[in-house]
This record gives C-alpha cells, sequence and structure tokens, in this order.
C-alpha cells in the first residue's frame, strides 16, 4: 500500500486560552482554533479556502443540520476575566501577498464587569489564477455581575465576511504533474473558472442571563438563559460559458446564486439540582430550544419552526466523571429527531484513564437538501432522516493513549458528479483505532499518533485507510532574560485515496473515482523566539516541492501549495 506522507514544522502557539508567563492574565490565541491549524486538514490555497479533513469526524455529518452550503464559522470567543487591560496582537505574513492580523482585547470595567473583543484580518493573492482569498472576523462580548451576585449578564455580537475567489481548479491536472518546477509560473496555467467567486457573511446577537440562588458556601445556578438572533447570507457569482455548464436554469450569461437565511432562537434552563461537596458534585436539568428560521433562496421563501424539549445531568467525583444529555423535538421542521449523549470518565490509577463518550442521533437535513434552486442546480428532494450513532473511548496510561472510535450512519447523503444530494436507504460504518504517544522535557516535547480508519458499507467519504502525525520540539531556554527558542518538527503520514472533487456552485464535495492521491512528502522548517511578551517566528512550508514529483493534490484538479515562506511576529501588551 502506498502512503502519503507529510512533514511540517508548525507554529508554536500553545494554546488556545493561555497565561502570561510574567502577569497571570488570560489571553484568547484564536489563530491556534482556525482549520489552519488542524493536523489532517488539506487546503486548495491560502488562507480562509476550502479544506478536507482526512479524518473522519462527526463534522461530516453534522453540516447537514446547521446549513450545508455556509463557510464554517470561527469559534465563540471566551468570556475571560481580567483585572488588568491587555491587547495581544499576531502579525503574520507569507508569499503571494499573504496576511494575517489578529487582535485581542480585554478590558475590566468594574470588579464585577468587563468586555472583549477580537478581530482577524487574513487575505491571500492565491497561487493560480482566481484563487484570492479575503476574510474578516469580528467578536465583542461584555459580562456584567449583580451586586448580590443573584444575576448574570453575558451579551455577544459576532460577524465574519469571508471572500474567496473560486477557479474551480486547473483545467489539466497533466499542466501541473509534468511541470517544471524551476520554471513554472502557476499562474500560467489555466483554470475551470476565470471569473467565479463566493461571498459568505454572518451577524450573530446573543444574549445570555443566569439567575443564581445563594446560600451560605456558594452561588447556585437556578434559571439560565440564551436568545440569540442569526443572519446568514452566502453568494456565488460566475459568468456562464455555455461549453461548461450544461443546467442554466435561470440565465445562460450570468447567474448570482443566493441563499439567505435569519434564525431567531431561545434556550431555557431550569435547574433540579445543584448540590457541591469536597467529594462530589451534582447536577441536573430540563431545558427547552425553540428556533424560527426564515429561508429564502431565489423562488423559494419559507418559514418553518422547531421545539425542544430535554435533560441532562452530571455527576462528577474526585476519581469519576459522569454526564448524559438526552433531547427530542416535539413538533417542527425536525419533528421526532433526538439526540442522545453520555459520557463516562475515569481514573483507575493516578496516571491510568478511561474515557468513553457514547451518542445517537435522528437528524432531519436541513431545508436547502429538500428544495434548492440555483442557475446550476434545481432540486425538490424528500431525503430520509439520517441515523447516526457512535462510541468514542480510550485507554490512557501515563503518556500512552489507547485510541478505538466507531461511527454507525444509516440513509447517509451524498453529492453526485451532477450536484445533487443523494439520499440513500444504505448503511455507513467509519471505524478508528490508534495510539497516542505524548512527552514533555525541560528540552523537548514529542507527541506521535498513529490511526487506522476502517470503512464499510457505502463508500461515500473518501478517506485514507491510515493516518499518522509526529511532532517534536527542541527548546532552549535562557532563565536570566527570560527568553525562549523552540525548534519544532510536525509530520503526517496518510495512505492512498481517491480525490474527491469540489463543487464551488453549492460549496461541497462530491463522490468521485477519477484520480488517486499518491505517495508523496512534504517538508516544512520553523523557527521561533521567545523574548518576554514578544514572539517572533519564521517558517519555510514544502522546501521539497517538486523534488519528488508533482503527486500532490488536496482535491480533484486542486493542488496542494508548493513552497512558501511565512514570518511572524505576536506581541502581548500589559496595562
Amino acid at each position: 500500500m502506498k502512503y502519503f506522507i507529510s512533514i511540517h514544522f508548525i507554529f508554536i502557539f500553545s494554546f488556545g486560552i493561555s497565561q502570561s508567563d510574567s502577569v497571570n492574565v488570560n489571553t484568547w490565541n484564536q489563530v491556534s482554533f482556525l482549520e489552519d491549524s488542524i493536523n489532517y486538514n488539506l487546503f486548495q490555497g491560502g488562507p480562509s479556502s476550502i479544506g478536507f479533513n482526512l479524518k473522519f469526524t462527526k463534522d461530516k455529518v453534522n453540516l447537514f443540520e446547521n446549513g450545508s452550503f455556509f463557510q464554517k464559522e470561527q469559534i465563540d470567543i471566551p468570556f475571560l476575566k481580567n483585572n488588568i487591560p491587555i491587547l495581544d496582537a499576531q502579525y503574520i505574513i507569507g508569499d503571494e501577498l499573504e496576511q494575517n492580523l489578529a487582535l485581542f482585547h480585554s478590558q475590566p470595567i468594574s470588579n464585577r464587569s468587563n468586555y472583549a473583543i477580537s478581530f482577524l484580518k487574513r487575505s491571500h493573492d492565491g497561487y493560480y489564477l482566481n484563487q484570492a482569498t479575503n476574510a474578516n472576523f469580528f467578536q465583542a462580548n461584555y459580562f456584567r455581575r449583580s451586586k448580590q451576585n443573584t444575576y448574570e449578564l453575558k451579551t455577544s455580537i459576532k460577524h465574519h465576511r469571508i471572500y474567496n475567489e473560486q477557479n474551480g481548479g486547473i483545467a489539466n491536472d497533466s499542466s501541473f504533474t509534468d511541470s517544471n518546477f524551476d520554471i513554472l509560473n502557476r499562474k500560467l496555467i489555466d483554470v475551470n473558472l476565470d471569473n467565479a467567486y463566493t461571498n459568505d457573511k454572518l451577524w450573530r446577537l446573543k444574549i445570555q442571563q443566569t439567575l443564581f440562588e445563594k446560600d451560605s458556601l456558594h452561588k447556585k445556578a437556578k434559571l439560565h438563559s440564551i436568545t440569540s438572533i442569526d443572519r446568514r447570507v452566502r453568494n456565488y457569482f460566475d459568468s456562464l460559458n455555455a461549453d461548461l455548464f450544461l443546467y442554466n436554469y435561470m440565465d445562460t450569461i450570468r447567474s448570482n446564486d443566493s441563499i439567505i437565511t435569519h434564525d431567531i432562537n431561545q434556550s431555557v434552563k431550569y435547574y433540579l439540582l445543584d448540590k457541591s461537596d469536597s467529594v462530589s458534585s451534582k447536577r441536573a436539568s430540563l431545558f427547552y430550544h425553540g428556533n424560527l428560521s426564515f429561508f429564502n433562496n431565489h423562488t423559494i421563501d419559507t418559514l418553518f419552526q422547531n421545539h425542544t424539549v430535554g435533560f441532562d445531568f452530571i455527576v462528577n467525583k474526585k476519581q469519576s466523571y459522569l454526564s448524559a444529555s438526552i433531547d427530542y423535538t416535539l413538533f417542527g421542521f425536525r419533528n421526532n429527531n433526538f439526540n442522545a449523549v453520555l459520557n463516562y470518565n475515569r481514573f483507575i490509577k493516578t496516571k491510568v484513564k478511561f474515557s468513553s463518550e457514547f451518542f445517537l442521533k435522528r437528524l432531519t437535513p436541513s431545508y436547502e437538501i429538500h428544495q434548492f434552486t440555483s442557475n446550476h442546480v434545481e432540486w425538490n428532494n424528500s431525503p430520509n432522516d439520517i441515523y447516526f450513532g457512535g462510541l468514542n473511548s480510550f485507554f490512557s496510561w501515563n503518556k500512552l493513549k489507547i485510541i478505538a472510535n466507531i461511527f454507525m450512519i444509516k440513509n447517509p447523503i451524498y453529492f453526485d458528479n451532477s450536484f445533487s444530494p443523494v439520499s440513500t436507504l444504505d448503511t455507513v460504518q467509519i471505524i478508528q483505532s490508534g495510539l497516542n504517544y505524548k512527552m514533555a522535557n525541560k528540552k523537548f516535547e514529542v507527541d506521535f499518533e498513529l490511526l487506522y480508519q476502517y470503512q464499510g458499507g457505502l463508500s461515500i467519504y473518501q478517506l485514507p485507510d491510515w493516518l499518522g502525525y509526529t511532532k517534536v520540539y527542541y527548546k532552549l531556554t535562557h532563565e536570566k532574560s527570560n527568553s525562549k527558542l523552540y525548534l519544532g518538527l510536525r509530520g503526517r503520514i496518510f495512505s492512498s485515496y481517491n480525490l474527491m472533487e469540489y463543487s464551488p456552485q453549492i460549496n461541497q464535495f462530491l463522490v468521485s473515482n477519477e484520480r488517486q492521491q499518491n505517495s508523496y512528502g512534504i517538508i516544512d522548517v520553523l523557527a521561533k523566539a521567545e523574548i518576554k511578551s514578544v514572539t517572533i517566528y519564521a517558517m519555510l512550508s514544502h522546501v521539497n516541492a517538486g523534488l519528488l514529483g508533482y503527486e500532490y493534490f488536496t482535491n480533484l484538479h486542486y493542488p496542494q501549495p508548493d513552497r512558501y515562506f511565512k514570518f511572524g511576529l505576536k506581541w502581548l501588551f500589559l496595562n
């Protein structure tokens, strides 16, 4: 069996939420949560471009629940409290005019209130024609607690705009695989779409309120409410060419396809039990979630609702943790949907731990899978509900972890090469087993994982059988000057797999058996220096581009990026 080998030096940002070494402050490193940082993600272009995850996760099914055609949103900014104002700034530049600017600011207003703001700007000119990206992410939150500590208010606003030029991949793969790396200008290669682009926007306003019942020991939550209002828009534009598009439903010259959704969400949780002592804590609650959704897509303008009730409880002891949650949709668009989750963790000995999660859900696919109209596709379906269950578990001993995951999908949905969703009555099984080892001392940090994925039933997730990565960091510390030097190595291994096709018109991956990804290797080099609150780093990625041939694709007709250089600066300002 052929293997796909990828070795990377990476940014060593450590944690998404971290503490400064010199002063006890909490910062939010939003860069570490980006999909670029996921070990098994391969990308088609620069920052904010489309990525394909080679490891099976819940997201491959959950996308049918949260709006299938929209871009994935950034993780929510946490509510962090600091006693002093802080500003954490990061700036990264790279080839093809790549720029990344990340800002996080937190400011206490009083001992009972504070606010925080984050901003992320990412842009890239692209490696090929019509492949530029430009994305803005903004979040802000405000926290306040009453004098009696009986009421807590959290408000937040979230916005993103993700602009991607869509070139549809290169027109002829052989123009890339047979090229001479030393003389070829990648932007001379023809692409399938010359003028297409997508624009994805999200606005969200959220208000969280909590009522507490005070006693002599601590405050207890009695009622928790979350209200949010969302507006999401996805627009796809291109100039049509009769030779490339078989179905031009609405216009033969150009298309301007869009999806607009407005959602009003209301969740209420009532705590039946909130009890704790020095040995254990117990919590149980009832909750309700209501959703009102407006869907607009060309000739389609509809309104639907969902009403869900549920129960959850948590038992936390010194050596074990147990939580369970179940909810059921009483009526609405997702009538009879349910979701059950059971988590259990136990320390058998001090360094021996067992953890498991069981989940089972019934999911009605999002509305655009049922009915959708655009200039390229048009369908009116009655898809079956998806049944999705699994058991994720691991056993850890000291620094070694044994992993075992099972996923079962009944009535899966996939997209065929005509861009249409296909609802099936088949089943899919994914079984993952693997080993993970982590070690850290004053000089070295090592993180190694090897994972095997078995796919049974309907073959719609074109994934490699073997996955693996390794991270090795070498550290030099100068205690007197409070400075550190890091050198890091990350390696990834993927066995051969069939490349999926990507459709920018509907932002979906299509099942394809046209081309197989064969063996390949990628090497990156990184150096990073920390001097008190300042971090400087440089990375040369894909050093060996072209040395072992040009058989490195992310998806069908989408080569992975060639060699590129990045330089960055991170500065934490304290007041």
